[in-house]
């Protein structure tokens, strides 16, 4: 499975490579949304695993991005917070179509669980699983 890891924070998106790759995934990273949209043009990951919150491109217009022109990807959408207050967009962000939300800070545990649930979801869709 292929994830592309998206936040403006080289650090976060360098622990979450680690992590990520140490369980088995392939990565690919960009540092905002702008940058995520040409990846998912030529790459076609098989989720995106973006924060809200990016001055380059924010995460729901990626969702929105995805959710039109490759509507089969998944995306987990990630946040601590908005910089501007506390204002919680990860409910909205499920509701414009994330196949997922998840608060920062992350624990492994709860990203791989969503991860191997998104797996088990998308094989079920495509008859891959009795």
């Amino acid at each position: 499975m292929r994830i592309l890891v998206v936040d403006d924070d080289a650090m976060f998106r360098r622990g979450l490579r680690s992590m990520l790759e140490s369980a088995g995934f392939s990565i690919c990273e960009a540092p905002g949304g702008h940058a995520a949209v040409g990846i998912v043009r030529s790459e076609a990951p098989d989720v995106v695993l973006s924060d809200l919150y990016m001055p380059e491109g924010d995460g729901l217009e990626l969702l929105h991005f995805v959710r039109v022109n490759r509507p089969g990807v998944r995306v987990i959408m990630m946040s601590g917070g908005s910089r501007l207050g506390t204002f919680d967009l990860l409910p909205a962000a499920k509701d414009l179509g994330a196949s997922a939300v998840l608060a920062k800070p992350l624990r492994r545990e709860s990203l791989l669980s969503t991860l191997g649930q998104l797996l088990h979801h998308s094989h079920c869709e495509q008859g891959e699983l009795n």
